[in-house]
Order: C-alpha cells, then structure tokens, then sequence
C-alpha cells in the first residue's frame, strides 16, 4: 500500500477558480451530495490545513483537503484469487471469470467476486468496503469496475451518466445482423412477474451499437457498445433484431457449444476520479468463447 495515497484523503491545489469549497469539489473533482454529507459529519474538510466549511471562499493557490468516512469490510474473505487487471488507490479492474456471482446471494455467500476481493485486500493489509461501479450477470464474463471508496463510486457513476466510460463486450450470437454495423435504440421494460426484460414504449431509454466482426451465414461474432446499462441489455437487443447470444438460456435457447451465454466484458475505458489520467483496459475472449469459435467455425483473428 505504500506505493499508494491514503484511500481515504484526497489533497487538491485549486486554480482557475473562485468560490465556495462546495461548488468546488461538486463542479470540479466530482463529489456527490450524499459523499458531501458524510464527510460533513463523519469525516474533514480543511482549507489550507485548516478545518473549514463547505460555504467558505476558496481561490487559486489555495489547498483543499477531503478526509473521508473510513468504511469495513460487508463481507468475508474468499478462497478464490482475484484476477485483478489493475489497482491503485482509488480503483481496481478485475476480470471475473464465467459462472462466479459478483455479490453473495441466498445461499451462495462464498466464491463471488466480493469475497476474493476482500481476500486480495486482507493479503495486502487493507480495510474498506466494495463498490461496484458496473454489475455483470453471473454467467458474463470479463472486465469489471470496482471503487475503494464512496467518492470514488460516485464519481464514476458521475462519468458514466456523461458517457465518459466506455464499455465494448463481444458476443456470439445466432444469426447475423442485416447490417454490417448498426444502432440499437428500443426502450427496455420488465417483464410483469419475472426476471425478464423485454422492448417496450414503456420502457427506459437503451441504445446499443453493434460490429461484426466475423460471421459464418449462420452464427456471428459481435463487438458490442452500451451507450445505456439497462438489465439485460445486450441480451434483449440482440433478440430483438433476430440475433440472440449463443447459450442464453432466457432470451434464446441453451446450446452444445457453450455452457452460458457467450458474452464478454472487452474493453473499458475511464478516467480516473482523482488523478484523471486517461486508462483504457481489455480482455481477451475466455477459453469457453473460444471452443465454442471453433465449434461454429469461425476464425476470431479474422
């Protein structure tokens, strides 16, 4: 952890602004409300070394400190090893293999991705609490967005409302687009009674951008952007133009080829809350995806 900052403080020189400290830290460095609120009862804010108020004047030149609310540990270690992409203070990229839940649900409290988390963070001596910047289904593999704070999730959730985080994932999908490349806008609704999405006029906004990459006639490999993070968007989309994902057992049918649905978290790209230094991060396809390429006979290097 030395190679780190304290996750829980965060230091700012202010330039080219004058202004309150809160519209500073809300306009500027991406603080939430509700972060806001918890650090006025629970943790610090100091201007210049000294603690101050959210409503004092602050100008160029002056430092501003954020001392936030340390949290625990929701949940236990592991026994899994996290497959981790990347961390440093603020955040870690991890790449959560098929079949592993994100969040222990019902019984299954153990093997989820929380818990090797929390068993990579007691390895190397640190105590917070998860946050899930990004949800993927338990049978979704890939890239996955975790904060070591509540600023800095909230942060991000900010980013990704103004689509300055870039999700691709890559499917494999029955049928083939009409098009080589396209747009997917249909609103996403639930299903009344179920765990079923479906379009619908009812239904929240979703776009999804799609790009073949290589296809047969009769399967096809997708590259698949959400401008949206709606349940089940891909899944739904797909189906909805003809092209549902290899193996869904909900919105297709299962399949000898593969035990899930053949969809990949790919590529993220994002800026990071506090340095905001430009990260891009990908994954190749799982051994999974693969066989189940060379089952249908499709080169994926094509």
């Amino acid at each position: 952890m030395n190679a780190f900052h304290t996750p829980y403080r965060y230091d700012y020189e202010v330039s080219g602004y004058s202004g309150r400290i809160y519209n500073y830290l809300r306009g500027r460095c991406d603080y939430s409300g509700r972060v806001l609120r918890a650090v006025k009862y629970d943790g610090k804010v100091l201007l210049n070394g000294e603690p101050t108020f959210y409503s004092r004047q602050c100008g160029e030149g002056d430092r501003i400190t954020v001392i936030l609310p340390e949290e625990r540990p929701d949940d236990t270690a592991g026994a899994i090893p996290l497959n981790l992409i990347y961390e440093d203070s603020d955040i870690l990229i991890a790449d959560k293999p098929p079949y592993m839940l994100v969040h222990p649900s019902g019984e299954r409290r153990e093997n989820t991705l929380v818990n090797s988390i929390y068993l990579h963070w007691r390895d190397i001596g640190y105590t917070g609490k998860v946050h899930f910047v990004s949800r993927l289904d338990m049978n979704t593999s890939g890239l996955i967005t975790i904060g070591r704070n509540r600023y800095v999730h909230g942060a991000l959730q900010a980013m990704a409302h103004k689509g300055l985080i870039r999700k691709r994932y890559t499917a494999i999908c029955e049928g083939v687009p009409e098009k080589e490349e396209g747009t997917i806008d249909a609103p996403i609704e639930r299903v009344e009674g179920s765990i079923l999405r479906q379009p619908g006029e009812d239904g929240k906004d979703s776009v999804t951008q799609y790009r073949v990459l290589a296809e047969n006639g009769r399967y096809s490999l997708v590259e698949l952007t959400i401008l949206t993070g709606r349940t089940h968007q891909i899944r739904v989309h797909m189906k909805s133009i003809g092209c549902p994902v290899l193996g869904d057992d909900l919105y297709g049918s299962p399949s000898g080829m593969i035990g899930r649905q053949a969809l990949h978290s790919s590529f993220i790209s994002l800026i990071q809350p506090y340095t905001r230094q430009e990260l891009e991060f990908s994954s190749p396809l799982p051994e999974d995806m693969r066989l189940a390429l060379e089952a249908i006979g499709i080169d994926s290097r094509n």
